[in-house]
């Protein structure tokens, strides 16, 4: 599963209708064939917006970038995160 959140806006109320989705590739930029990108997330309540995810079979050793964008009232925040496996799977 990946989880992002709580999402808020300026005023730091929770948001609870953005548009998130999450992009997961190897660091060197390559697609991941598991993955169709880009991944809609859902509110689970409490401004937190999540999915679960496909098993994802990379060798150990690869980074992967996973980048969540949220959408809402005209504004865009991003947020990027580098994973370094130690595994062999996601989600096993």
């Amino acid at each position: 599963m990946l989880a992002a959140g709580p999402i808020k806006d300026h005023n730091g109320d929770l948001v609870t209708t953005a548009v998130v989705s999450a992009t997961i590739v190897e660091r060197n930029g390559n697609a991941i064939p598991e993955v169709a990108n880009p991944i809609s997330m859902d509110h689970e309540g409490g401004g937190t917006y999540s999915v679960t995810l496909p098993p994802i079979d990379l060798p150990k050793g690869v980074s992967v970038e996973i980048e969540v964008v949220a959408e809402y009232a005209g504004t865009t925040a991003t947020s990027r995160e580098v994973l370094f496996l130690y595994d062999r799977k996601f989600n096993q």
